[in-house]
């Protein structure tokens, strides 16, 4: 498996997005992670078992494309489905996303 470090940061398109690790995340907000546009920022919960940490990275990161390049338009269950099976593929291919 190729471990790859998920960054402090991440750029999409011309803007940069602090990746932070929160406690607490799902017990405050009900969500493993979320995007906060006005502060730029991907909050990621930080107590979950590696693979779902890897996946939850994935997903968020599937949000700053859809809002960059797709006008926001992906429901989040279509964000949810396709970020799925993308992760599935990386996963295939021996890439995971790691603290």
């Amino acid at each position: 498996m190729q471990d790859i470090t998920i960054p402090g940061k991440i750029q999409v398109g011309g803007h940069w997005y602090e990746v932070r690790f929160v406690k607490n995340l799902i017990r405050d907000t009900g969500n493993r992670g979320q995007v906060t546009w006005h502060t730029q920022s991907v909050e990621i919960d930080d107590n979950m078992p590696e693979s779902i940490t890897s996946q939850v990275f994935w997903h968020e990161c599937k949000h700053l494309v859809d809002k960059h390049y797709n006008n926001d338009s992906l429901a989040e269950d279509a964000v949810a489905s396709m970020a799925e099976g993308e992760f599935q593929v990386l996963q295939g291919m021996g890439i995971r996303f790691v603290r």
